[in-house]
């Protein structure tokens, strides 16, 4: 059961949205459902992410890439609320190591 959290203060700006969650898919295993907006993914943050103003998730997928296999801890926020949810990236039958995709804020 994800932890819950309605304090704001806590977090940094969410840098993506997730915008598709294949059933089968790691993602969807971990609870991340479409519309939740990305908070921080493992050790990495908006701040980790945007240079010049500008988001790169180059970082984002050398962390997916280097944990295969290895539960990260995400922080997103949906529906005004903030869940700490458990994902291992790993090889399934889809494409990536996720199943999901994410859309830059």
């Amino acid at each position: 059961v994800p932890s819950v959290s309605t304090a704001p203060g806590q977090y940094t700006p969410a840098f993506a949205l997730i915008d598709e969650v294949s059933a089968a898919g790691p993602a969807a295993a971990a609870g991340l459902c479409v519309g939740d907006e990305l908070i921080s993914f493992g050790d990495l943050t908006a701040s980790d992410l945007r240079s010049n103003g500008r988001l790169n998730l180059q970082p984002l997928a050398l962390k997916v890439r280097d944990s295969e296999g290895s539960e990260l801890v995400l922080v997103v926020q949906r529906a005004g609320q903030y869940h700490e949810l458990s994902l291992t990236p790993m090889a399934w039958e889809g494409q990536g190591l996720l199943g999901c995709h994410l859309q830059p804020l």
